[in-house]
């Protein structure tokens, strides 16, 4: 029981601090750069693979 209020105490005292200084993700600072980054190989990979479907279908071999 004192183990759950010890706990109980410390989750509400951690809810209102607040951290010094904003975090910086490597290497990208907001999320949505790393989200087209990652949409831009995505679409890459795609079209990579229906111009090798496109070159398949033209020489059968």
């Amino acid at each position: 029981m004192i183990s759950f209020v010890r706990g109980f105490l410390l989750g509400m005292v951690s809810a209102f601090s607040f951290p010094s200084a904003p975090l910086y993700r490597y290497p990208y600072f907001f999320p949505y750069e790393a989200m087209r980054g990652d949409w831009l190989r995505i679409g890459g990979d795609i079209d990579a693979s229906i111009q090798e479907f496109i070159r398949s279908e033209q020489d059968p071999t």
